[in-house]
């Protein structure tokens, strides 16, 4: 049965309800793993394909990354895979891939001729594996088209990385030795007392640490060279710092060297982040390809880029904030604002509400990309069709806010279908759900039992002390290893580790605050 109709239900309270979550200080972790864990997917034998698996996940995430051109949340791309049966088919397996590409801003030419160059080059390459044969010559191609691609985002990283390593060397960092007592607190806090990253040197310890540190000393001089004097083509001098990057990102020598070079406190320590960030367009390179050549379906490749659904714009008047309270049954005073929302005062947060929800009046709302592509396939497909056909993730470039996260766990009756690999723990104010029109029924149910399931989680949410919220991240996915099989706790943990720094760098500013009160008081006194 088809023809039925999805509407956004009590969309003006929902859209208040995120605005003022989004006002609250700390961060939404989202709800838990839910119900059973046997979702899993497995081979044709029946056998559990975690190998596999593990490798479609991370094939998801890179494509959406390679998808993300641009910085920016506009530029958040997600990818779900659709793997069909044909028996008539030339693959052993009979399979046909699709992957699905949504996008928080819309696509244009550059992005359609770059996914049909892709998807030519990988079914190629996923024809080639069928044959036990490599072509190189596709597998340069596709990094080349990757690069070019990928232009935008690559400038920003590299204006960034020179930025990062010229304050690095421009503060004498580059030209002097940490010592080894300076080096152990850092190795100690990464857990990594012993490592090799050259065989040359061999293990790291109190004789080679000199050696090691000459040795990332080395490597960041290179950066340098790429930048001051390497190639003046772009995309060479891109493809230069790429691979450079790649090759060194995971060293732990080069991790000791610089946080063991700054304090603390100092930001010159964003330099590692600026290498991993750089060095993922080959990381994710490599992904593409062994996917290509592993996972059944690729010699029947196809890529299709979701359109983005009409956005919502509400013509009628938003409850205010008072009213929002009630409807919370919270009542609308100073220590609940304080308690619920966090330490600010009832006239400010009554203007940066209002700011908001004018927005959501005035401005169209945007469905962010995994909501897109839900909406996408719940469209087009039945409840029994997404189950056998569709693999039970979609990769992001980006973690999800805490919206897309909370209404994917909720999309499932049994337990979340589409799990992610992680959650930023913000939320976006303007978030919208599409109305959608022709769905089976059983989507369209599904649909509504993850709203209503969604809006029930918010109003919970609400209802906590902040107290028991921790600072969000910040979206990126440099360095991060997150997982949806990610117990609960790694995340908590990672949040109270912020949360700790918060705190000291607050007690830090009050201290030297009340140390130049101290100050001026005693100036005054002398003057007198």
């Amino acid at each position: 049965m088809s023809g039925s109709t999805f509407r956004w239900e009590d969309a003006e309270v929902f859209a208040s309800l995120a605005n003022l979550l989004s006002l609250r200080q700390g961060a939404c972790l989202g709800p838990t793993e839910r119900g059973n864990k046997d979702t899993q997917h497995a081979t044709a034998n029946g056998a559990p394909a975690c190998a596999r698996d593990t490798l479609k996940r991370r094939f998801l995430d890179s494509f959406a990354k390679v998808m993300s051109r641009s910085k920016g949340g506009k530029c958040v791309a997600c990818v779900a895979l659709r793997e069909s049966r044909n028996v008539d088919l030339e693959e052993p397996d009979g399979v046909k891939a699709t992957l699905l590409v949504a996008r928080n801003e819309v696509f244009e030419d550059v992005d359609f001729i770059f996914c049909n160059e892709i998807e030519r080059l990988l079914a190629a390459l996923g024809a080639s594996a069928c044959k036990h044969t490599k072509d190189p010559v596709v597998e340069k191609a596709l990094w080349e088209a990757m690069l070019h691609y990928n232009g935008p985002r690559l400038k920003q990283y590299a204006l960034d990385l020179q930025r990062s390593v010229l304050a690095f060397a421009g503060r004498g960092y580059l030209d002097r030795i940490p010592p080894y007592h300076l080096a152990q607190p850092v190795s100690n806090r990464l857990g990594i007392a012993t490592f090799c990253d050259s065989d040359a040197i061999g293990s790291y310890c109190r004789a080679t640490h000199d050696a090691y540190m000459r040795f990332a000393q080395a490597h960041l001089r290179e950066f340098c060279n790429i930048l001051s004097f390497g190639d003046r083509v772009v995309g060479r001098r891109h493809d230069r710092l790429t691979k450079k990057a790649h090759s060194i990102r995971h060293m732990k020598s080069i991790q000791i060297f610089i946080e063991a070079s700054c304090n603390d406190w100092d930001p010159i320590p964003k330099l590692l982040s600026s290498i991993q960030l750089l060095g993922r367009l080959k990381s994710c390179y490599h992904t593409l390809v062994e996917a290509a050549e592993t996972i059944p379906g690729f010699a029947n490749l196809s890529i299709r880029l979701v359109n983005r659904p009409p956005s919502h714009k509400f013509l009628r008047n938003l409850p205010s904030l008072a009213s929002l309270f009630t409807w919370l049954g919270l009542p609308f005073t100073l220590p609940t604002v304080r308690k619920y929302v966090g330490d600010t005062t009832i006239a400010t947060i009554q203007q940066d509400f209002g700011k908001l929800q004018e927005k959501s009046m005035f401005q169209t709302l945007s469905t962010h990309a995994e909501t897109q592509l839900v909406f996408y396939i719940t469209q087009r497909t039945d409840l029994e069709t997404m189950t056998k056909e569709f693999y039970p993730y979609i990769g992001c470039s980006k973690l999800c806010c805490f919206l897309c996260f909370t209404f994917l766990r909720f999309f499932g009756q049994r337990g979340p279908f589409f799990r992610v690999r992680g959650c930023h723990g913000r939320v976006h104010p303007r978030w919208s759900l599409p109305e959608t029109k022709g769905l089976h029924v059983d989507m369209c149910i599904e649909l509504h039992l993850a709203l209503g399931k969604t809006f029930h989680y918010m109003s919970r949410e609400m209802t906590k002390a902040v107290a028991t919220c921790f600072p969000t991240t910040t979206g990126s996915s440099a360095g991060m290893t997150d997982d949806y099989s990610a117990p609960p706790p790694y995340i908590h943990d990672y949040h109270m580790k912020l949360a700790i720094q918060s705190k000291f760098h607050a007690l830090r500013a009050a201290m030297a605050a009340n140390w130049s009160k101290c100050a001026l008081v005693l100036l005054e006194r002398l003057l007198s």
